[in-house]
């Protein structure tokens, strides 16, 4: 059985590796494009954070995207899964709330609490 793998191609061979073992023939089809920001944009994204200090994401790419080459971003995080929970510990942060339900279950647990300002980095066409 041959399964679509609709992430980047430099990630194919890593999630194709899962498929393969299980006796799947997976094919690339790419609907995901990374376009990188200028300097200036993240640098702006991480002063924010870390005047703001509460981070909501719903990728490891984007914390990868602002942390290049292994930088820190010392914040709490509201993520979307465990590979996000993930990054965010790798580079620093403190992982405050995890969940598995998508951007619309984390906006819905962060509303209880109460913070004051959020900074989501996030790649367009993602707005909630």
């Amino acid at each position: 059985m041959r399964v679509a793998i609709t992430t980047t191609e430099d990630r194919f061979d890593e999630v194709a590796s899962h498929f393969v073992e299980q006796g799947l023939e997976p094919v690339l089809l790419p609907c995901i494009r990374v376009v990188p920001e200028p300097s200036d944009v993240l640098d702006s994204v991480r002063n924010t954070i870390a005047s703001v200090g509460d981070v909501m994401v719903s990728s490891s790419r984007a914390i990868e995207v602002l942390c290049p080459d292994g930088g820190q971003v010392h914040a709490d995080f509201y993520v979307v899964g465990p590979a996000t929970a993930a990054a965010a510990v790798q580079r620093g942060g403190k992982v405050r709330w995890e969940g598995s339900g998508g951007l619309g279950e984390l906006s819905r647990a962060m509303v209880p609490l109460g913070l004051e300002r959020v900074v989501f980095p996030h790649a367009d066409g993602t707005n909630l």
